[in-house]
């Protein structure tokens, strides 16, 4: 019954997802800045009462301005509650102890081909926690990286070296776009391999084929290739998802290529805005760190005893709030800039766009963007190092382009 019981408990909330997000994943849409960032005030003038698209609109909308309080709210307003899980469930889970994840990852990937991570499309932060794998992957000799939000007609963005508002759906993301950006710099080859026609796109099963099928052509020019795969929500299971889908991506790629990946779910044990959304497994501890969880013989938790969807479920810690901005935004270096009252004087709420000095801000992603509501709120941008442009624009529509140096 265990075993039953999860799936039925994980179902309403997959259907829901995968209604929502399958063509604002296809990145064949172009965007301007001007509609991309959006004050809150009018991607909450777009809402329609309960209607499941807006919302889901709406929270990754506020994850481009860097909201992530509102992300966390409207993922909610798409949830189920969770149950309660078994005495044999929760008796299993507390077999296994917590290791840091980057470590663990880092250690395995030595003996991996290819890896496939996922993400919830809305939650940044794991977007940061693939970044902060890409030095010590590369170091285990992964060279190649692909996203599923990429757009295959981005063909230069391996020379260009940083993401343009074009690049994919998700990228204008700021922290997708730094992802990207590190990816770059390390030396990774980029590359989009997603389905590519509306037809493909509207066919479970043949979009989770095509997208298997992209990654297999990086295999065939290098059989050696060792890849990051990054990808949303529940295309990285293994299993048969049955229905229209059949396998998705990561099963389809095992069969393609004889290979078996290393995959990595990071949504299902992550903080939710009500506790009664969160997973029973996520609500057994408390870290603070992202942790894996592994017996003494060395087997790794995944889910309840006998499912088998992906190799690991990663927990992440609760978001915890430093001037205003999640931790997790803090990392090499990164320091809190603020942009100074008087550059506020096109009138509040402002959106303040950081780009960097040797990229267009015409079609640049930037590295960090927030909303400042009034000229007395104190939130700062996240910045490394370097030379920044800060665009400034105000609720009566004028902006301005400040130069920026972080010392």
């Amino acid at each position: 019954m265990k075993q039953r019981f999860t799936i039925v408990m994980a179902l309403p909330y997959l259907s829901i997802i995968l209604s929502l997000f399958p063509f604002f994943s296809t990145a064949q849409v172009r965007f301007e800045k001007d509609t991309v960032y959006r004050f809150a005030r009018d991607i909450l003038r777009d809402l329609n009462g309960s209607d499941r698209q807006q919302i889901a609109r709406a929270a990754y909308n506020f994850s481009f301005i860097g909201d992530y309080r509102n992300a966390l709210v409207y993922d909610g307003k798409m949830r189920q509650p969770y149950g309660m899980i078994t005495r044999a469930d929760s008796a299993y889970f507390k077999k296994f102890r917590p290791v840091n994840a980057s470590e663990y990852i880092i250690e395995r990937a030595g003996r991996e081909q290819i890896i496939i991570i996922n993400e919830a499309h809305h939650f940044p932060f794991h977007r940061t926690f693939i970044a902060s794998l890409l030095k010590g992957l590369y170091a285990k000799g992964f060279r190649y990286y692909g996203a599923e939000t990429l757009d295959y007609t981005d063909s230069v963005i391996n020379q260009r070296k940083y993401p343009i508002l074009s690049s994919g759906f998700y990228v204008p993301e700021p922290q997708f776009g730094n992802l990207l950006r590190e990816a770059l710099q390390l030396g990774y080859y980029l590359f989009a391999y997603e389905a590519r026609t509306q037809e493909s796109l509207g066919d479970a099963k043949r979009r989770e084929f095509e997208q298997a099928r992209h990654i297999q052509i990086i295999l065939e020019k290098n059989p050696k290739a060792k890849i990051l795969v990054h990808a949303g929500y529940d295309h990285i299971r293994e299993d048969s998802l049955g229905g229209s889908w059949g396998k998705a991506m990561a099963g389809r790629l095992k069969e393609l290529t004889g290979i078996n990946p290393f995959t990595i779910d990071q949504e299902v044990l992550t903080e939710r805005t009500d506790p009664s959304f969160e997973n029973p497994f996520y609500k057994m501890t408390s870290l603070d760190i992202p942790s894996i969880f592994v017996d003494d013989s060395g087997a790794v938790f995944s889910g309840p005893e006998g499912t088998n969807y992906y190799d690991v479920r990663l927990y992440h810690p609760r978001t915890k709030y430093i001037k205003n901005r999640p931790h997790w935004l803090m990392s090499d270096g990164k320091r809190y800039v603020y942009v100074g009252r008087k550059n506020l004087s096109l009138g509040c709420p402002c959106l303040v766009q950081i780009y960097y000095q040797d990229e267009n801000p015409e079609t640049a992603v930037p590295t960090d963007v927030i909303e400042i509501p009034s000229p007395t709120h104190s939130m700062p941008v996240v910045l490394p190092p370097g030379k920044f442009q800060a665009l400034v624009k105000g609720s009566t529509g004028k902006s301005k382009l400040i130069p920026l140096v972080v010392q």
